[in-house]
């Protein structure tokens, strides 16, 4: 089985653990088994649409993300800079790379 798009994977996600706890709510509280099914499955279909637009919004938001990163790393290769900065804290007991120093 493979996933097409990430919206697909993260609706169907958010529609069966909606779908579980509907139903492990509704028997919990004591509700006829047939109506928390019901409620359930209603539950199912809006989180269902919900998670697709929360998936896809995801997808655009990384998109657009690595759209930023690949004009910036375009524009330091052509600069002849390196496209991401040292994000590592320096300390006396490390290397500039993160590693720790032998004692």
């Amino acid at each position: 089985m493979t996933v097409q798009s990430p919206a697909k994977l993260i609706a169907a996600v958010f529609a069966m653990s909606a779908f579980a706890v509907a139903v492990f709510a509704g028997l919990w509280a004591g509700n006829a088994a047939g109506g928390v099914v019901a409620r359930a499955v209603f539950v199912l279909v809006i989180f269902h649409f919900v998670g697709y637009l929360i998936g896809s919004w995801c997808e655009v938001m990384i998109a657009a993300h690595i759209a930023r990163y690949e004009a910036s790393a375009k524009r330091a290769s052509d600069s002849g800079a390196l496209p991401v900065e040292n994000s590592v804290k320096s300390s006396p007991h490390t290397l500039t790379g993160g590693e720790k120093l032998a004692a």
